[in-house]
């Protein structure tokens, strides 16, 4: 009798710890997923921040015919206070959106 309470006891732990490991293989599944979409946004985004670093460095260099190429702007002007619009897919949402740009040499 004894026996077979501890036979029944170690079964049921069995039980419970393969239930758990179970568990804990679906939430690794999971956080790898989470962390594969983190990972592909923020490349995405780093990608997105260099093209506007660069952007940025043509227009203090003077060169805003490339700083509107980098951008996707094709009718930047260099007079001062000129302002171009360009219609720019979100970034990611599938959300169309305007976005201004104001250029101003030496302001």
């Amino acid at each position: 009798a004894g026996q077979q309470a501890l036979d029944a006891l170690l079964t049921a732990e069995v039980q419970t710890r393969t239930d758990e490991v179970g568990m804990l293989g679906k939430q690794v599944f999971q956080f790898r997923k989470l962390w594969e979409d983190n990972l592909r946004a923020d490349r995405e985004n780093y990608r997105l921040l260099l093209k506007d670093v660069h952007a940025a460095g043509q227009l203090l260099a003077g060169n805003v015919k490339a700083a509107g190429i980098t951008l996707g702007v094709g009718n930047l002007s260099a007079s001062m206070g000129t302002t171009a619009s360009s219609n720019l897919m979100g970034r990611g949402t599938g959300v169309e959106q305007t976005k201004q740009v104001r250029v101003g040499i030496g302001s």
